[in-house]
C-alpha cells in the first residue's frame, strides 16, 4: 500500500498520471486441463484447479473500480494542467497591464510638469510685461501643454480600466485554478484508495502471470 501511495505522489508531483490499470483476463481452456491467466501482454497457461484461486483475485482485483477511478483522475489532471496555464496567463497579462498603467502615469506626470512650466513661463512674461507676440507664443506652448496632459489624463485612464479588467480575470483564473486542484486532488485520493485496494490481489496475479512488480 505504501508502494501504491508513493508512486501517485510522485506523479502528482510531476503532473504525470499514473500507468493505467492492466488488462487482465482468466478463462478456461476448452479440451485441456488448464487455464489461461493473461496479464497485460504476458500470457500463461496454469492448472485448472488454480482457476478459482485466480477468478476470487481477479474479483477483489475490483479492477473496473480502478479503471473507472483512473479515468476520473486522467480528466481531473488534465484539466488541472488546463487551469494552471489560463491561470499563469491571466497573472502574466495583469502584470503587462501593470506595467503599461505604471509608465502611462509616468507619461501624465511628464505632461503635468510641462503644463506647470508652461504657466509659469506665461506669468513670468506678463510680469514683465513682454511684447504681446511672446507672451502669445508662451501661451500656445502653454495651450498645447495642457492639450497633451488631456491626452495622456485620457490614455491613463484607459490603462486603469485595463489594469481593473486584467486584474479581475486573473483572480477569477487563480479562484477557477484552486477549485480544479481541489477536485484533482480529490479524483487522486481516490484512486490510491481504489489502488490500494486493488493491489494485493494483483500482486497475486502478477506473481501467477510471472510478471515482475513494478518499480
Amino acid at each position: 500500500m505504501l508502494l501504491v501511495f508513493a508512486a501517485l505522489s510522485l506523479a502528482a508531483a510531476s503532473g504525470d498520471l499514473p500507468p493505467a490499470p492492466p488488462r487482465v483476463t482468466l478463462m478456461a481452456i476448452p479440451g485441456r486441463d488448464v487455464c489461461a491467466l493473461a496479464y497485460d501482454v504476458k500470457r500463461v497457461d496454469l492448472p485448472l484447479a488454480k482457476q478459482r484461486e485466480l477468478a476470487a483475485a481477479l474479483e477483489a482485483a475490483q479492477l473496473d473500480d480502478l479503471l473507472a477511478a483512473h479515468l476520473r483522475l486522467r480528466t481531473a489532471l488534465a484539466a488541472a494542467k488546463k487551469a494552471d496555464g489560463e491561470q499563469a496567463e491571466a497573472a502574466q497579462a495583469a502584470a503587462r497591464e501593470k506595467e503599461r498603467h505604471q509608465k502611462q502615469a509616468g507619461e501624465v506626470e511628464r505632461a503635468e510638469k510641462q503644463v506647470e512650466t508652461a504657466k509659469q513661463r506665461v506669468e513670468t512674461a506678463q510680469r514683465r510685461r513682454e511684447d504681446a507676440k511672446t507672451i502669445d507664443g508662451y501661451r500656445s506652448t502653454l495651450n498645447a501643454s495642457n492639450n497633451r496632459l488631456s491626452t495622456e489624463r485620457r490614455q491613463l485612464a484607459r490603462a486603469k480600466e485595463l489594469l481593473q479588467l486584467a486584474e479581475g480575470r486573473a483572480k477569477e483564473a487563480a479562484q477557477a485554478e484552486s477549485l480544479v486542484q481541489k477536485t484533482y486532488q480529490a479524483a487522486a485520493a481516490d484512486y490510491a484508495k481504489a489502488a490500494a485496494t486493488s493491489e494485493p490481489a494483483l500482486r497475486k496475479l502478477r506473481a501467477a502471470a510471472g510478471v515482475p512488480e513494478p518499480k
